[in-house]
């Protein structure tokens, strides 16, 4: 796997999963939960189209490596 496709992976964990602990945390303090019902589609669609990408250029590079 490319350098590049390794990191553009980890980002999309990392907004899979961060975001929305930062989102849960930022509505605990506040009181506000209105912030996280509306950052959840936002990114949860953003972290899986770019999960997904990562994963089709991971194949991509797996499959010229092996021709």
């Amino acid at each position: 796997m490319k350098r590049s496709t390794k990191w553009s992976l980890r980002i999309a964990i990392f907004v899979l999963v961060f975001f929305p602990i930062f989102f849960i945390i930022f509505s605990y303090t506040t009181d506000n939960w209105n912030f996280l019902w509306y950052s959840l589609i936002p990114t949860f669609f953003s972290g899986s189209l770019g999960l997904f990408a990562a994963l089709n250029q991971a194949k991509k590079d797996r499959m010229i490596i092996e021709e």
